[in-house]
């Protein structure tokens, strides 16, 4: 069941005529019979096929070459595509794709195939099969087929029956590809990356149409093996290899495999932090799968720990926050919290200024920054709460009896409690504090 998986959904024949034939190595599979596959019968059921064609195939590559395509795709691709145009050569059923953003870049995309098909094999091509659209009946491109000498036919015109090797190879690839999705949990706008790896594995498993060969080994004689293979969107990490790391950085970025590489031995992958395709080599896999909401939380993730990296090594500044009587109410702006206008509030705080210039500027202002004070203790004390925790002393001579908030009282005791001798120290007492509160007053 995992290389079923790995070669992108496999059906149970072709999986097994890998390994009785011995035409590949580096893959075990056993004899038994394959359970059944719900991804598969969600990605891959259809209706009755079609009576076979009666053709014979072509003895040579690029004898004949079919070609169709697909699209617009209700999602653009990660690289901005809507279509994809297969060639598909009759002799091999060697298979490949290119993606279009616009309809009208066919013809760009069969010249570069016909180049590179004819290097490769050492053969021309003689004869294009297609349908009946406006990109193949072009001026522009019969005239490119005249000039090479390519004879062009094309189907009657609402019978894709009779360009069915290359609607039936597009069917195959969309089909892989919606299983592949399907199970990696990746957006629908991987599909480009889907469909070129369908393509890609398609092109190195048995096929029915050839009695079992593959069309890698008809193409180029080659031999193959699959040791290499992973399952689409299987998480892998990747060996950053990129200068300037610290010590003791992370030596791995994770990623999403989307694919292999046709220009290099290497791995295709999707890195979700930097929002870019690379092809690395050095690749661990994990056997995991993830989503689009992982791959938001994962980008986020990343970007806040760059931004803490980045605040370790600055002096950090902050507002002081006070409590209110009051109010509870708070608002959130900009990661600080404003109160609803609180009430004037005393503070005990000690302070000392830091030695030179701050090297984080938080308010945006212009011209050189203040200086940075750090707060070492905050006491914040509501004056409601000094006074109802005041503790009210004695006065200790008459004069505080006579200047406090309580001196009618106190004057009321002194009468009563020592006569006119009491009355007459209360009066002179009182002549001392009117005088020592005019001078006060004069001061000001």
């Amino acid at each position: 069941m995992e290389w079923h998986r790995r070669l992108g959904h496999l059906n149970e024949r072709s999986l097994l005529e890998l390994t009785w034939h011995e035409k590949v190595f580096g893959m075990k599979v056993g004899k038994e019979k394959l359970p059944v596959c719900e991804i598969c019968i969600k990605g891959k059921q259809t209706q009755s096929p079609f009576p076979k064609s009666q053709t014979k195939r072509r003895c040579r590559p690029l004898e004949l070459i079919h070609t169709d395509i697909c699209g617009p795709m209700r999602q653009n691709s990660i690289g901005g595509s809507k279509y994809f145009v297969t060639f598909i050569d009759d002799h091999s059923r060697w298979c490949e794709t290119y993606f279009l953003k616009n309809r009208n870049e066919v013809l760009d995309a069969f010249m570069d195939f016909k180049s590179h098909a004819e290097n490769q094999t050492g053969n021309k091509i003689k004869t294009l099969r297609s349908d009946n659209a406006t990109e193949y009946c072009s001026e522009k491109f019969q005239k490119f087929l005249r000039v090479n000498g390519i004879r062009h036919e094309t189907s009657v015109q609402y019978t894709p029956q009779q360009n069915g090797v290359a609607e039936r190879k597009n069917r195959t690839l969309l089909d892989m590809a919606r299983c592949m999705l399907l199970e990696s949990k990746l957006s629908l706008n991987f599909w480009a990356e889907a469909i070129s790896t369908a393509c890609y594995i398609r092109n190195r498993c048995p096929s029915r149409s050839l009695n079992g060969e593959i069309p890698l080994t008809l193409w180029n004689g080659r031999k193959l093996t699959l040791n290499y293979f992973r399952t689409f969107g299987e998480r892998a990490y990747v060996l950053d290899k990129l200068p300037g790391k610290g010590k003791f950085s992370t030596r791995s970025k994770e990623c999403i495999f989307i694919g292999y590489s046709t220009e290099s031995k290497a791995y295709r992958l999707w890195c979700p932090a930097e929002r870019k395709v690379f092809k690395s080599r050095d690749v661990k896999f994990t056997g995991k799968f993830g989503n689009d909401e992982t791959l938001h939380q994962l980008r986020a993730q990343n970007q806040e720990w760059s931004a803490n990296d980045t605040r370790e090594n600055e002096n950090e500044t902050f507002e002081l926050q006070l409590t209110p009587n009051k109010s509870n109410e708070t608002h959130r702006s900009g990661g600080i919290f404003v109160q609803n206008e609180p009430e004037q509030v005393t503070e005990t705080r000690k302070m000392k200024v830091l030695h030179g210039r701050p090297r984080l500027v938080t308010r945006g202002r212009r011209g050189r920054p203040k200086k940075v004070y750090q707060k070492e203790e905050v006491q914040p004390v509501p004056c409601e709460d000094v006074a109802s925790i005041t503790v009210m002393n004695d006065p200790k001579s008459g004069a505080e009896a006579l200047s406090c908030h309580e001196s009618k009282k106190w004057l009321e005791a002194i009468k009563h409690g020592g006569g006119r001798s009491n009355e007459r120290f209360v009066q002179a007492e009182a002549r001392k504090v009117h005088i020592r509160n005019r001078f006060r007053k004069s001061l000001w």
